[in-house]
C-alpha cells in the first residue's frame, strides 16, 4: 500500500513511518484548516514518535497525544520537552468534549483488542470527539474496526477508505 494523502475523511494504511505519517496529516490543505479549530490528537500516542515527527515540522498547532501506558508517556515526555501536551487516559473514555477534535491519529491501536466490545468502544469514542467533517487518519489493518465505523455511520470507499457521512 503506497503511502499518499487523500482527499476524503479518513485514511487507511500501515505502511508509513512517523514522517511520512506526520507529512500526510500536514499535506491537507482540509487538515491545516481544521487544525485552526481545535487540536490535533494521536489516541493511543505510546512513546511519541509521530507527535515527535509532528511537532519538528509544524509551527502553531495544538498537538495532543493520549496512552493508558504511563512508562511510554514518561519516555515521551523526556524526548518531547513541552512541545506537545501529553495525557494518561484510555481511549474508551477520553477527557474531550463531543465534536471537540477535528484531527485524529491512530496507529496499531486496535490490534491488542482485535474484536468485541473494547473495540467498539473505542471507535464510538473517536467519532464522539469529532466534529462532523473532521478526519480521522487510522493507519492500523487488523480488528473488527472497519465494521464498527460502518455501524456508526461511516462508509467504505475505493482502497478501504473510510467516510463519516453523519453523527
Amino acid at each position: 500500500m503506497v503511502c499518499t494523502p487523500l482527499p476524503e475523511k479518513i485514511y487507511f494504511t500501515n505502511n508509513c513511518d512517523s514522517e511520512q505519517i506526520a507529512r500526510q496529516v500536514l499535506d491537507s490543505k482540509d487538515t491545516i484548516s481544521l487544525l485552526r479549530q481545535g487540536p490535533f490528537l494521536e489516541a493511543g500516542c505510546g512513546t511519541g514518535n509521530i507527535l515527535k515527527a509532528l511537532s519538528r515540522i509544524s509551527r502553531g498547532i495544538d498537538i495532543r497525544g493520549i496512552d493508558y501506558n504511563l512508562e511510554y508517556l514518561e519516555e515521551a515526555r523526556k524526548d518531547l520537552r513541552g512541545l506537545v501536551t501529553l495525557i494518561h487516559g484510555n481511549i474508551r473514555g477520553m477527557p474531550f468534549e463531543s465534536g471537540s477534535v477535528p484531527v485524529v491519529l491512530t496507529k496499531n491501536v486496535y490490534k491488542p483488542f482485535n474484536t468485541g466490545e473494547t473495540c467498539r468502544a473505542m471507535v464510538k469514542e473517536i467519532l464522539r470527539i469529532m466534529p462532523v467533517g473532521g478526519q480521522y487518519f487510522c493507519y492500523d489493518d487488523s480488528g473488527d474496526h472497519m465494521d464498527y465505523l460502518r455501524e456508526f455511520g461511516c462508509e467504505i470507499g475505493e482502497h478501504d477508505l473510510i467516510v463519516v457521512k453523519q453523527k
